[in-house]
């Protein structure tokens, strides 16, 4: 969060400074301006932007210079400085070249300001070789720690060769100011020479020799307003012919100083006299300037250094030294120059390619490759040859890099409708999905796959079906219904290429566990039953997605299923003739298993069905008794009854529903030992009626003899088998505390005949139930 805040603060610090420096300009109205990211030209006075034109989006590196950091000089010396600053970009404007900085919008100029619009850049020489001067407070994080591979170095003096020789045999301009601050390095890590403010054009002299108009250093003057004297050629100062010679004396100091961090071989500090010095000292003995310099080029360095201008090499000379004539810079060579070849040897080159990008480095072929491959893209011919080297220079980038510069033209080829592109896209899709934003996959790539398993090329259905389950987890469940879960079942049982079902099986296989039940159920299932096939394997996928299905519990699979649509298919595949011994057992093992579940759940719905109507018997047979009971209760038709009759069929009815709801009752056995004498039947009864009436309370237990038994013939029996004297007081106390609490019973009124008849039809209808006396 840290980060975008401070991104977001600094675009606004940048706009704030445009709009204050430029008030009124047409860049600011053509262009949008972004964040600070290098500093160029004289004394490194031009702030460069990153930003992009309004109307196209396309990038590009805007340069502004604020007048007022001429403010301390006088008005004489700024307007030499802003004069030498135009002329400059006036010249850059007018020269066309491949290794000459390329101005997108002219110079405009305000009150405040001068800008002007080129090529996107990454910063100058002068930056990269530690020189951050007007620069950002906060240095770019590319610049931090920057060091030139042995490739760049060459392919850069390559080129900074290529345009010299350009300007000094085509467009016959002496540049007079060769130095760090005058070399850019453009986003594609190419270096372009800029920094036209001291050039001078040639003149014919008598003895037909080119010459160029003589450069004067005042020291006196700002430095803005003079070439680097560090990097002039001794004859500039000290008088004598002037011609392309002199530039090729810069080019040497340039060359030691980028071996040497960016330090020149001798610093005048702007001193003509202690320039004059050192210049007499070369002339008594060479200085050793091999310090750092690669050993194959110390020869030909050397020779840029020579006091004799005629014995110097010319710019086409020094580009076939043995130094830069090498495969690698070769091999750059050609990359840029890919648009002059034809389709043959784009082709052939291409292939060549591959021993190279092997063994560069991650900014090499991040900075000078890719974007020349990206450019092949768009020649259908060569976009599956670019494609494949693309995705092998992003198999070394971080994830940051790939998403900004590798997906966008990813993207754009999978709309494309070449069999091979699509095919290299697809065999790549387990890179291509760890490294893409999951918004990008679903809006993207998803099409693309789905897309592709609609076509009629086995190869690419294999490879689309390989990918399907790494992304089944961003797939929607309307998307997973139609249409990917259709064509899968449709490949698997319609395609008739081997390799195509079986891999449309194992997708499907593969996926079964993200299915929503009824998809199992309703869709999968009964398609998978229907496809009749004699390959072992096809019927060990089928029988691997019937294993899966039946061992989630989460799909609950119904015996009804089972017995449908898999047991039938299983038992039909079991018995094919091209299965060996093990893949028997291991279909008769899983039909086992159903076997055994269905027989489970059937015998637990069986028992379950059977006890259910025990009960509802029970409670029929109750609620009929209360209804036979209510019914009988009813007064007959034509009489009316009295209240000491309804009082009398009251009683009755709570009687019998008293004796209805009372326990069995068990007689407890005695002991042989003392076995009581035989209860009759009109005793126990009258014991189970005063039990049910509560008459007498809750009895206490009998402990002695029968408890059914009354009192008095408990205290009989006793008494025949005490020893002690019979005694009528205490027989008759021994009666009376083992006997129960006796309530005399109320004799009911004497019945009417209408209540007698209704007297009848209740113990009519009582003795068609359960008596338990009877």
């Amino acid at each position: 969060m840290d980060y975008f805040n401070k991104l977001k603060s600094t675009v606004y610090s940048v706009k704030a400074t445009v709009d204050s420096v430029l008030p009124g300009n047409a860049l600011t109205r053509d262009f949008e301006w972004l964040q600070h990211v290098a500093s160029a030209g004289p004394g490194l006075l031009w702030k460069v932007y990153k930003g992009y034109k309004k109307s196209n989006k396309r990038e590009v590196s805007l340069w502004l210079f604020e007048k007022k950091l001429l403010d301390k000089f006088t008005h004489s010396e700024r307007n030499q400085v802003i004069d030498s600053i135009r002329r400059g970009v006036c010249q850059l404007t007018r020269l066309k070249h491949p290794y000459i900085l390329t101005v997108e919008h002219p110079l405009e100029e305000s009150r405040d300001s001068l800008a002007f619009c080129t090529e996107p850049i990454f910063a100058s020489l002068a930056n990269t070789l530690g020189r951050i001067d007007n620069m950002p407070p906060t240095i770019p994080a590319e610049l931090d720690s920057f060091s030139f591979e042995n490739v760049e170095i060459k392919h850069g003096l390559l080129t900074l060769l290529h345009a010299l020789s350009f300007v000094h045999t085509d467009a016959h301009i002496l540049h007079n100011n060769i130095c760090p601050e005058s070399i850019m390095i453009t986003k594609r890590g190419c270096w372009k020479l800029a920094g036209f403010e001291f050039c001078s054009s040639c003149k014919s002299s008598s003895d037909q020799q080119v010459q160029f108009d003589e450069v004067r250093y005042d020291d006196c003057l700002p430095v803005f307003a003079q070439p680097s004297l560090n990097y002039l050629a001794p004859e500039i100062i000290l008088g004598g012919r002037i011609d392309t010679s002199a530039d090729i004396y810069s080019f040497g100091v340039l060359i030691f100083a980028i071996f040497n961090k960016g330090r020149p071989i001798f610093d005048y500090e702007n001193n003509i006299n202690s320039f004059e010095a050192k210049i007499r000292e070369l002339k008594v003995m060479p200085l050793p300037l091999t310090n750092n310099i690669p050993g194959v080029l110390r020869e030909d360095f050397k020779l840029c250094f020579v006091l004799t201008p005629d014995l110097r090499p010319d710019a086409s000379q020094l580009s076939r030294i043995e130094f830069l004539d090498s495969s690698d810079v070769k091999c750059l060579e050609r990359l840029e120059n890919m648009c002059q070849l034809n389709v043959g040897e784009k082709i052939e080159f291409l292939n060549e390619l591959d021993n190279f990008l092997g063994k560069c480095s991650k900014r090499v072929c991040y900075w000078k490759i890719l974007p020349w491959l990206i450019d092949e893209l768009k020649i259908p011919v060569t976009a599956s040859a670019a494609l494949l080297r693309i995705i092998c220079i992003a198999k070394k980038l971080t994830q940051n890099e790939y998403q900004l510069r590798i997906l966008p033209p990813v993207l754009e080829m999978m709309k494309s409708d070449d069999v091979k592109v699509r095919a290299l896209l697809l065999g790549e899709m387990q890179f291509l999905l760890e490294n893409t934003p999951q918004s990008e996959i679903k809006s993207s790539m998803l099409p693309f796959l789905f897309s592709s398993l609609d076509v009629q090329v086995p190869a690419l259905l294999e490879l689309a079906l390989k990918s399907i389950p790494t992304v089944i987890h961003l797939i929607d469940s309307k998307t997973m219904k139609n249409p990917l879960l259709p064509t899968l079942l449709r490949l698997a049982t319609d395609v008739q290429v081997l390799s195509v079902k079986v891999n449309a099986l194992l997708c499907i296989g593969s996926i079964v566990n993200s299915l929503e039940r009824w998809m199992i159920m309703e869709i999968v299932i009964p398609t998978l039953a229907r496809i009749n096939s004699h390959e072992p394997g096809v019927l060990m996928v089928l029988l691997g997605i019937f294993q899966v299905i039946f061992n989630n519990k989460q799909f609950n699979l119904s015996k009804e299923i089972m017995a449908k649509y898999c047991l039938p298919s299983l038992l039909m595949a079991s018995v094919e003739n091209s299965l060996n011994l093990v893949q028997f057992e291991s279909f008769i093992k899983l039909i086992k298993e159903m076997l055994s579940k269905i027989e489970k759940d059937q015998r637990l719905r069986l028992e379950g069905d059977t006890q259910p109507l025990q009960e509802t018997f029970c409670k029929s047979k109750n609620e009929n008794l209360i209804i036979n009971i209510e019914c009988n209760s009813t007064k007959p038709k034509g009489s009316r009854l009295s209240l000491e009759e309804k009082k009398r069929l009251a009683y009755e009815q709570e009687q019998e529903l008293r004796l209805r709801s009372q326990a069995p009752i068990i007689p407890i056995i005695a002991s042989k030992e003392k076995q009581a004498p035989p209860i009759s039947a009109f005793d126990e009864l009258s014991f189970s009626l005063a039990s049910s009436l509560e008459l007498g309370g809750n009895a206490k237990q009998n402990t002695s003899g029968n408890p059914f038994r009354p009192c008095w013939q408990n205290a009989a029996q006793q008494s025949a088998n005490s020893t002690e004297p019979f005694s009528e007081t205490s027989q008759g106390d021994r009666c009376l505390a083992q006997s129960q609490p006796i309530i005399p019973l109320i004799p009911p009124p004497p019945p009417s005949r209408a209540a007698s008849s209704v007297s009848q039809a209740v113990k009519k209808s009582n003795t068609n139930l359960d008596d338990p006396f009877r």
